[in-house]
């Protein structure tokens, strides 16, 4: 398994701007179709309405959060029982002609396929590997930090720092796959922005990674990064490749019902339609109508104060 590291120029660095008080409150740039709760929908999160069915109060982001859980590991010793742990399995990924020749066109035409992901869902290093068998790819770029590269042996995590903010990009399941599969070309494409860049900036930054890549990839990043037009946030990374390369297409992945773990556990209930690939109008959507909540490393923000202090200023998302 090649892992590739691209070096930036330097300069005052912080991790997408987040103080340390702000890493206290976990939050996440993923955007979701709205659920109900009690005929409401419940808005926050970008958008994301999210039903509990336990105690819970809303973060900074006006993103629900469970009380009471805390199902992340805190220790590699727990982290690699997770990995061992965790079912390499086939999902069942059905396609319709349609959308998969769109797919593959995107691929021919771009060099690329951009996926659009909630963080912290377990299924989701299984639909990157579904995909890659699907479209035939040995390549993929991930959403996270490209100081980690130096970090994976035959794609099992070496202890870091970046692998521990728990906001979901990095799960158990992720280093299963990697260890499992066959052998593929992993790219990190999340990286160092200068102080005072804004979101923009930094997905121009990631956006520039990206289109340095040579192989055919899959693109996996949070679904607010791979909108292929200007969004509220700002221009996405998705946008920035558009520009560059006409023919890009994005899937987003579509979530029904489950939970996912984004600086702690959250909950969806959404109604979707079937699970597969398909066309939504023009847009490339995959569907998992039940989902689950991944294992993720994520330490407590003390304990990362007092070991990663000396980085000042640190983000995740």
């Amino acid at each position: 398994m090649d892992f590739r590291h691209v070096v930036f120029a330097p300069g005052p660095l912080l991790w997408a701007g987040a103080t340390f008080s702000e890493v206290a409150a976990p939050y996440g740039d993923e955007r979701a179709a709205g659920g109900r709760r009690g005929g409401t929908a419940a808005r926050g999160c970008g958008g994301l309405a999210v039903p509990c069915d336990g105690p819970s109060r809303l973060d900074r982001f006006g993103c629900p959060n469970i009380i009471g859980r805390m199902p992340s590991v805190e220790t590699m010793d727990d982290l690699v029982r997770a990995i061992a742990e965790f079912e390499v399995e086939d999902l069942d990924l059905q396609a319709e002609p349609a959308a998969l020749a769109a797919a593959r066109r995107s691929l021919a035409e771009s060099g690329l396929l951009l996926v659009g992901e909630i963080h912290g869902v377990r299924e989701n290093p299984l639909v990157i590997r579904a995909l890659t068998r699907l479209l035939e790819v040995d390549a993929i770029a991930l959403e996270w930090s490209e100081e980690l590269a130096g970090f994976l042996r035959r794609g099992l995590p070496v202890d870091h720092p970046l692998w521990w903010f728990g906001d979901g990009r990095v799960t158990a399941g992720h280093f299963a796959v990697l260890h499992a599969d066959d052998p593929l070309t992993v790219t990190l494409f999340d990286g160092a922005v200068r102080a005072g860049d804004d979101w923009s900036a930094r997905d121009s930054a990631m956006a520039h990674r990206v289109l340095g890549l040579a192989a055919r990839t899959l693109v996996v990043a949070g679904n607010a990064h791979t909108s292929l037009d200007p969004t509220d946030d700002g221009v996405p990374m998705g946008a920035v490749i558009a520009d560059a390369r006409p023919g890009v297409r994005a899937v987003r992945i579509q979530y029904g019902t489950g939970r996912f773990y984004n600086g702690g556990p959250r909950e969806v209930n959404d109604e979707v339609g079937p699970a597969g690939l398909r066309l939504d109008g023009e847009e490339l959507v995959l569907t998992l109508p039940e989902f689950h909540e991944a294992t993720v490393p994520h330490l407590p923000f003390e304990r990362l104060q007092q070991t990663y202090g000396r980085l000042g200023r640190v983000a995740f998302g």
